[in-house]
Parts: structure tokens; C-alpha cells; sequence
């Protein structure tokens, strides 16, 4: 939790004083706890599209966000990448909402590249958000918050 709070401040302090680093910033936030949230290794968050997401018909008030499509996860040697459905689960209420604001709410549309990507993570030169950035990121936060 202290890695959530700490990039929560971040985006929070940017906001406030103006700065245009509180979008990446909330997209590194919200990726960290889609990842969490889900179970999801750094490939398989990075991948992820708008298209991935679905209804949970047990739980409707997630919307479209009951359920991910996992298309890349990790495969068995020699046959690649398998397929996984990972369900929502009530205690990432606070996930859903986040993610509904940043596919309708506009945030993601914000980034010059949204329109030409169907990638939940766009970035602000390429279609999605590398491997690499996210890495980055992540390091910078836990160093921050002094995690192992």
C-alpha cells in the first residue's frame, strides 16, 4: 500500500501545482494497481487493450470491467503465450472506478497517440507504453518508498 499512497501523492502534488506530469503519472498509478489488482505480470499488463476488458454477468455493477482478457500470458515452452480470463474481484471496487474514468472519463484521450491505438497504456510518442517505461517506473517508486 505504501507504493499506491506514495504515487497517489505524486499525482496529487503535480495536480495541484499545475504540472503535465500528473497524466503519465496517474497512468503509472493506475497500471501499478490494474496490475495488482489482477494478478498481472508486466508483459500482460503492457499489452493490455480496451477491447481485453469485459461484463462479469454475476456482477453487474462493474460494467465492463467484471472481467480481463489475458492474451499474452505466460505460455509452456515452444507453444507461446496462453489465454486467461482473470475476474474482478470486490475488494478492487476503487480499481473499476479508476479505470472507468480512464477509458470514459477522457484521461486516456489526453495522449496524442489514444486515437490511433486501441492499447489501455498509450504513451505520449508510441501507440503503447513499453515494457521498459513501466519498468522504469515501477523501480523509481519502490526505491522511493525504500521496498525491496
Amino acid at each position: 500500500m505504501r507504493l499506491f499512497d506514495h504515487i497517489d501523492d505524486l499525482v496529487d502534488r503535480e495536480y495541484a501545482v499545475g504540472s503535465k506530469r500528473w497524466l503519465p503519472l496517474f497512468r503509472y498509478s493506475l497500471a501499478f494497481k490494474v496490475c495488482s489488482a489482477y494478478g498481472l505480470r508486466r508483459r500482460e499488463m503492457t499489452m493490455l487493450d480496451l477491447e481485453n476488458f469485459g461484463p462479469n454477468p454475476h456482477v453487474s455493477g462493474y460494467g465492463q470491467f467484471g472481467a480481463v482478457q489475458i492474451r499474452f500470458a505466460k505460455g509452456t515452452a515452444g507453444l507461446g503465450p496462453r489465454r486467461r480470463t482473470v475476474l474482478t474481484v470486490p475488494e478492487f471496487d476503487l480499481v473499476v472506478d479508476q479505470l472507468k474514468s480512464w477509458t470514459s472519463g477522457g484521461m486516456r484521450q489526453r495522449f496524442p497517440t489514444a486515437d490511433r491505438s486501441s492499447a489501455l497504456w498509450p504513451s505520449e510518442r508510441g501507440a503503447r507504453m513499453s515494457l521498459g517505461s513501466f519498468g522504469d517506473a515501477f523501480a523509481a517508486a519502490r526505491d522511493a518508498v525504500g521496498l525491496p
